[in-house]
C-alpha cells in the first residue's frame, strides 16, 4: 500500500474492485471519511473528478471505503482482505 497522496485512491479501487468481485456487479456508490473524499478530489482535475462521480455517488460518512449499490449489498474494503484472486475474513 502506497504511503504518498494516493494512497486513498488505491483503497478507493480496492474497494470498487472487491465490490465486483463478491457481487458481480459495479458499486453506486462509496461512502468514506470526509478527509479521504479531499484526497481523491484534489487528485483529478475537476472534469476528471466529475467522471468518477457521475458513475459513482460519493458519500461522506464514518467508515474507510464501503462499497454500496440500491439492492443493499455491501462491500468494505475495511473488512476484507484480497488476496491472490480470493477473498478471506
Amino acid at each position: 500500500m502506497p504511503n504518498g497522496v494516493d494512497k486513498n485512491w488505491v483503497r478507493f479501487c480496492a474497494a470498487v474492485d472487491g465490490f465486483y468481485l463478491e457481487f458481480g456487479q459495479w458499486p453506486t456508490r462509496v461512502r468514506t471519511f470526509p478527509v479521504a473524499l479531499d484526497d481523491l478530489r484534489s487528485l483529478f482535475r475537476n472534469e476528471s473528478f466529475y467522471r468518477i462521480t457521475a458513475k459513482l455517488k460519493l458519500v461522506p460518512g464514518e467508515s474507510p471505503f464501503v462499497t454500496e449499490d440500491e439492492e443493499s449489498d455491501a462491500y468494505s474494503y475495511g473488512d476484507r482482505v484480497y488476496l491472490l484472486g480470493g477473498f478471506e475474513d
